[in-house]
């Protein structure tokens, strides 16, 4: 997954359009995001910090050095107190933390196929 493909996923995850994320990261229009989600990984630091401000994530994870996987658990527990998220789900990702990188791996490509399937990403 592209550091575009990071963006677009958390923007539409937060339910932005390009042009609410563009204000929100103190851009003039929507036309700068719409070349950045298409730029693939050909952006700055800098834009990355600012992007990563405003879509609420770290950096690292538009970089893609954090975990796809992650991202979702984080995503679905948001807004939940601990005791609302299952302690099945509070498992997965402990297991998920215990396996080889190469198994990480492969269980975020799984994920980033299902996103692409439902439309969040494309």
């Amino acid at each position: 997954m592209t550091v575009a493909d990071r963006i677009k996923l958390r923007r539409n995850f937060l339910g932005l359009s390009q042009s609410e994320l563009a204000k929100k990261a103190s851009y003039s229009d929507k036309t700068a995001i719409s070349k950045i989600e298409n730029a693939g990984n050909d952006i700055t630091m800098k834009q990355v910090r600012r992007l990563a401000k405003a879509l609420e994530v770290t950096p690292e994870y538009l970089m893609g050095w954090d975990s796809i996987a992650e991202y979702v658990y984080e995503s679905y527990s948001e807004g939940n107190t601990t005791s609302e998220i299952s302690s099945e789900d509070h498992e997965l990702l402990d297991r998920y933390h215990n396996i080889s990188p190469e198994t990480r791996n492969s269980i975020d490509l799984l994920i980033e196929a299902d996103l692409r399937k439902r439309g969040l990403l494309d």
